[in-house]
C-alpha cells in the first residue's frame, strides 16, 4: 500500500503575498539608500523627507507608508545599518550576536585579556569610522528633536549592553581581579563613546591607526594585569 505524503494545502495568494512582502522590503531598502546619501551630502537638517522621497524615485505618501516615523526613523535606521555594514537595519541582539563570533574568531586561539583588548580595539575603530558620520548627526540633531535625542539614548544604552555582551562572552584571564565586569563594561563605554572617538580623531586628527593603537594601549593599562 502506497503511503499517503502529506502536502501543505494549495494556497493561490502565496506567491503574491511573498512578491509584495519583498516589494515592501526593495521600496524600505532604496528610501534608505537615498536618505544615506543625502545625509551625508546636506546633513540631517538641511534634508527633507520630500527630496529623500524624490531621489529615490517614489511619492511622499510611499515614503511615509514604507518609514512610519519619518525623518527620525530614517535617521535611526541609517545609522544602524552604518554600524552593522548591512543594507537594511537589524535588531541588537543579533548584532550582539556577530559581533561576539566576530570578536572570537579576531582575539586568536588562545586569547587573554590583552589579545580580546586588541581584537576589540581593532573591530570597533572598523565600526567608528563608518558610523561617525551618524553619530555626530544624531548628536547634533538630538539638540533641537526630541524624537532624535529619545533615539540617540537609546543608542547611547544599547552601546553599553553591547560591550557587556561582548565582555560576559571573553572568560579570559589577565583581566584586573579588583574589577568587577561593571568596571570594566563601564571604562569600556567610556573610552569607546563617539565623543571620544572625535576628540582624537577629528581634534587630536589621528589617523585609524593611531587611534586603534591609542584604543588598545589605553583599555589594556586599565583593565589588564602586568601580566597580561
Amino acid at each position: 500500500m502506497r503511503p499517503v505524503s502529506e502536502s501543505r494545502p494549495h494556497d493561490p495568494y502565496r506567491r503574491r503575498r511573498a512578491a509584495a512582502a519583498a516589494s515592501r522590503e526593495e521600496t524600505r531598502r532604496r528610501l534608505l539608500e537615498s536618505a544615506d546619501v543625502l545625509f551625508r551630502e546636506r546633513g540631517y537638517h538641511q534634508t527633507s523627507v520630500s527630496a529623500i522621497a524624490e531621489h529615490a524615485g517614489f511619492s511622499l505618501q510611499t515614503l511615509y507608508l514604507a518609514w512610519q516615523g519619518g525623518k527620525p526613523a530614517l535617521l535611526r535606521a541609517a545609522a544602524n545599518a552604518a554600524v552593522t555594514a548591512t543594507g537594511l537595519p537589524i535588531e541588537p541582539d543579533i548584532w550582539r550576536h556577530g559581533l561576539v563570533a566576530e570578536l572570537a574568531k579576531e582575539s586568536g586561539t588562545d586569547p587573554d585579556a590583552r589579545a580580546t583588548l586588541r581584537a576589540l580595539s581593532r573591530m570597533y575603530v572598523r565600526v567608528a569610522h563608518r558610523a561617525a558620520p551618524y553619530w555626530r548627526m544624531l548628536r547634533h540633531a538630538a539638540t533641537t528633536d526630541e524624537t532624535v535625542a529619545a533615539d540617540w539614548k537609546m543608542i547611547t544604552g544599547e552601546r553599553r549592553r553591547t560591550m557587556r555582551a561582548v565582555i560576559e562572552s571573553a572568560a579570559v584571564p589577565g583581566w584586573r581581579p579588583e574589577l568587577t565586569t561593571d568596571d570594566i563594561v563601564d571604562t569600556m563605554w567610556a573610552l569607546t563613546s563617539p565623543e571620544t572617538y572625535d576628540l582624537l580623531t577629528v581634534s587630536r586628527d589621528l589617523s585609524p591607526d593611531e587611534y586603534e593603537a591609542w584604543l588598545a594601549r589605553t583599555l589594556q593599562h586599565a583593565l589588564c594585569t602586568e601580566a597580561g
